[in-house]
């Protein structure tokens, strides 16, 4: 092949990609963040109606996403939700009974007592918003998982669960402010990107929807 042929091949290659880029130019790429990324939480700068419980926002990948909270065994420790609105701390009282009462089923019907049970259940609060959660669910001789409470038709309930890190797509859908969950999510299956939407303003995916609010 001439130099020449070469060169018209090399232009049309070269034409082909600027108007890929071009194309590409109002959806920029994430930018890939390490899941060992930390944040420590500015509690004077959460931004209006966000109560934090956490001081950093750690990794997902392997255990939990954040290493301190407000830790509720029994109903004495809904006392430590400082701030929180009363409807949502009943509900997380009634979370942890039914938490509780599913270990014991779990339990027994493998031939095991509660009672040998450090704790039959225990939810850790990550922080609270304007309708919506974070925190951790664990039981006894149960799977732990990451969790996202919201408030929907005037009930707080669980709308969604998870093991190793949240998939940024539900973080935005459910306008999960980021000084209450992880540093990093999950995109496009398998890739990490930092998590620090504008409090107050995550956007909402396209072809999702927000959750209804009230």
């Amino acid at each position: 092949m001439s130099r020449q042929s070469w060169s018209r091949r090399i232009l049309v290659t070269v034409s082909v990609l600027g108007l890929t880029a071009c194309g590409s130019v109002s959806e920029p790429s994430p930018i890939p963040t390490p899941l060992d990324r930390v944040v420590e939480v500015d509690h004077g700068a959460t931004g209006e109606g966000v109560i934090s419980y956490i001081s950093e926002r750690g990794s997902p990948a392997y255990e939990g996403s954040v290493e301190d909270s407000v830790g509720v065994r029994t109903s004495d420790d809904l006392d430590e939700l400082r701030g929180a609105p009363a409807d949502f701390k009943a509900f997380i009282a009634e979370q942890l009974a039914a938490r509780a009462a599913e270990a014991e089923v779990s339990l027994t019907a493998r031939g095991y007592s509660i009672k040998g049970c450090d704790f039959a259940a225990k939810l850790e609060i990550w922080g609270v918003a304007d309708g919506v959660a974070t925190g951790r669910e664990r039981a006894c001789g149960m799977d732990s998982n990451d969790v996202i409470w919201a408030k929907q038709n005037g009930a707080w309930r669980p709308v969604a669960r998870m093991q190793g890190g949240w998939d940024c797509a539900t973080l935005d859908r459910y306008r999960v402010p980021a000084d209450i969950t992880a540093a990093v999510c999950w995109y496009d299956g398998w890739k990490t990107r930092a998590y620090d939407p504008p409090l107050g303003d995550q956007s909402v995916p396209a072809g999702g929807a927000p959750s209804p609010r009230s």
